[in-house]
C-alpha cells in the first residue's frame, strides 16, 4: 500500500460526526451513574477515559475544523508534538492538546525542528544496548517495565528502538540520519495515550524488543536483510499509535469519524499506518535515505496492518512460502508475545490488558450492548484462553520458521497456563 493512500483528507461526512457524539454523550451519562456503584467505579472510570480518548482523536479527523489540512499539521496541534528531547506530552491532558483551528497557522518548521539525543539519553541508549547484549541477543526475559522503572517511562521507547539500532549497526550501515530517527520516535512517543494500561509507548517497547530478540535468535531460518530488520523493528515501534484503549468493534460500534477513513482495514491499525506515514513525510523526520524510503515504509505499513487480530488466520496461512508475510507474522507474534514469556513479564501485562477489558466492557454496557464474553473474564481465565487458543497454535505453526523462539516461548506457555490454572 503506498504512503499516500494512507494520508487521506478527512472525508467524514456531518452525519456521522454528529452520530458519534450523540452515541458518546448517551454512554458518559451511564458511565457517571455506574460511578456511583462501588463495584462498578473503577471500570466506569476507565471508560470514561477512553470516551475522552475518543472525543479527543475525533478532532483530528474532524470535518468542520479539519478538512483539507495535512495529517501532520492535524495531529502536530492536537497532541503538540514537538522533537525536542524533554518535550513528550500527554495527549489526554487538556491543557496539552491545542486546538485545530491553532493547526492551520503553524508550520510544519515551527514544530519540528530536529533534534538529537542528549548526553543522558545516549547514556542510557548504551545501558540498554549492553542489557540486550547481556541476555545474549535474545532478550526473551528483558522486562521493559522494568526498564521503565530504572529510565523513566518518558522517552523510553526512542532509547529502545536507537539501542535495537545501534546493536544491529543499522545507521551506519544502511546510512539512516540518527538524529532524524530520534525526532520522529520522539514524536511517535507523544502519539501513544499514555493513560492507556496495555496499549501504550511502553507495549510498542516491548514489542520491539521481541522482534530484536526474534530477528537475532532465529536469522538462520527467517534470514531478513539490515532493511528488513530495520522496518520490523521500527513497525513494532510506532504498531499502536492512536490506540484509544477501545477495539475496532467499538470504534464502528460508535460511528468514531475514523472509521470511514479506514475502510476494509482495521482502523486502530489504520490509524497507527497513516501516522507513520505522516512521521516519515515530515523533513527532519525522514531518516531513511530517499532511494530506500518508499520499500521502506511498504513494508512497515504492511506490517503495522497485518497486526490486526481480524487477519490472524490469514496471516499465518500466508506465511507459507511468501517471505514478506513471514516478516510480517515474525511481528504479528512478537505483539502478543508478552504472554509467551516468562511470568515475571506475562503478569504485569496480563494484569494490564485485563484493565482495558474492563474498561471497554463498561463502555459497552453503557452503549446498552452486551460486551463481549473476553472481555468480562477474570484475569486468569483470559491469559489462559488467550495462550491456548492463540498463542500456542501460533507458535506450533511458526515453529519451523522461528524454532528456537518457539521452544523458549512454548515452554513460558505451559508454564504460565499452569500457574494461571492454579490461581483459579
Amino acid at each position: 500500500m503506498a504512503a499516500t493512500s494512507l494520508l487521506p483528507t478527512v472525508t467524514a461526512s456531518k452525519a456521522i460526526e454528529t452520530s458519534f457524539g450523540d452515541v458518546v454523550a448517551a454512554a458518559v451519562e451511564s458511565l457517571q451513574a455506574m460511578c456511583n456503584d462501588p463495584e462498578l467505579q473503577q471500570a466506569a472510570a476507565g471508560a470514561l477515559q477512553n470516551i475522552k480518548n475518543l472525543r479527543h482523536l475525533a478532532l483530528v479527523y474532524k470535518p468542520a475544523t479539519a478538512a483539507g489540512l495535512p495529517l501532520f499539521q492535524r495531529l502536530a496541534a492536537e497532541f503538540n508534538l514537538s522533537c525536542s528531547s524533554a518535550s513528550t506530552t500527554d495527549p489526554n491532558n487538556d491543557s496539552s492538546s491545542s486546538s485545530s483551528s491553532s493547526s492551520s497557522s503553524s508550520s510544519s518548521s515551527d514544530v519540528h525542528q530536529p533534534a538529537g539525543p542528549s548526553a543522558a539519553d545516549e547514556q542510557h541508549i548504551c545501558e540498554i544496548a549492553q542489557l540486550l547484549q547481556l541476555h545474549g541477543g535474545a532478550s526473551w526475559d528483558l522486562n521493559v517495565l522494568q526498564l521503565a522503572e530504572r529510565y523513566g517511562q518518558q522517552l523510553l521507547l526512542p532509547k529502545v528502538v536507537l539501542a535495537i539500532y545501534d546493536n544491529l549497526d543499522i545507521c551506519s550501515r544502511l546510512r539512516y540520519d540518527r538524529q532524524q530517527l530520534w525526532a520522529n520516535l520522539v514524536a511517535a512517543e507523544s502519539l501513544y495515550y499514555v493513560c492507556n494500561p496495555y496499549h501504550n509507548a511502553l507495549h510498542a517497547a516491548d514489542v520491539a524488543v521481541s522482534v530484536f530478540g526474534i530477528v537475532q535468535r532465529d536469522a538462520a531460518k527467517l534470514k531478513p536483510t539490515p532493511e528488513e530488520k530495520a522496518a520490523m523493528v521500527y513497525a513494532a515501534a510506532v504498531h499502536d499509535m492512536l490506540h484509544t484503549g477501545n477495539s475496532n468493534s467499538l470504534l464502528k460500534h460508535v460511528a468514531h469519524p475514523c472509521v470511514q477513513q479506514a475502510g476494509a482495514a482495521g482502523a486502530a491499525e489504520f490509524l497507527s499506518a497513516a501516522a507513520a506515514a505522516a512521521l516519515m513525510q515530515q523533513p527532519g523526520m525522514n531518516f531513511v535515505p530517499a532511494a530506500a524510503a518508499a520499500d521502506f515504509m511498504s513494508l512497515v505499513q504492511d506490517i503495522i496492518l497485518g497486526t490486526d487480530m481480524a487477519v490472524h488466520k490469514a496471516s499465518l496461512a500466508g506465511a507459507a512460502g511468501n517471505h514478506r508475510q513471514r516478516l510480517i507474522s515474525v511481528v504479528h507474534f512478537a505483539d502478543v508475545a508478552n504472554a509467551a514469556k516468562p511470568l515475571a513479564i506475562c503478569k504485569p501485562w496480563g494484569g494490564r490488558i485485563n484493565g482495558e477489558f474492563s474498561s471497554e466492557a463498561a463502555l459497552w454496557l453503557a452503549l446498552g450492548v452486551p460486551p463481549p464474553a473476553h472481555l468480562t473474564s477474570s484475569v486468569q481465565a483470559a491469559q489462559i484462553g488467550f495462550i491456548t487458543n492463540i498463542v500456542q497454535p501460533m507458535l506450533k505453526e511458526m515453529a519451523e520458521l522461528v524454532p528456537h523462539t518457539a521452544a523458549l516461548a512454548l515452554a513460558d506457555c505451559a508454564a504460565n497456563v499452569q500457574y494461571y490454572q492454579a490461581q483459579q
